[in-house]
């Protein structure tokens, strides 16, 4: 049995989800089952998983870049000041990176 992610019922803070998937690797999840309860095994849970879920050919992905190793401490995916880059829809909605001119 697989645990995932996420919820319908709406009413809380926009913007903590994470804190979920940190909360599951306390529970005993190793960090990348708590990722992947978090995207890929939800988007299964939803028989979506042929269509999002995991970074695929094909697949509509939304990803997020952090500064740090979220399999070395997974409370990086928390700190909003981590987020390095958010792309949704193949659009960048946030773009954190360091500039280095050429």
């Amino acid at each position: 049995m697989r645990v995932v992610a996420g919820t319908d019922a709406g009413g809380y803070e926009h913007g903590i989800n994470a804190r979920e998937i940190v909360l599951l690797e306390q529970a005993g999840l190793t960090p990348m089952q708590a990722i992947q309860a978090a995207t890929g095994w939800a988007a299964e849970c939803l028989g979506l998983g042929s269509e999002i879920g995991t970074v695929e050919p094909g697949k509509l992905a939304d990803m997020i870049a952090v500064s740090g190793n979220p399999l070395e401490d997974i409370a990086v995916l928390e700190d909003h000041q981590r987020i390095a880059l958010v792309i949704k829809g193949g659009t960048v909605h946030v773009d954190r990176r360091e500039r280095h001119p050429d």
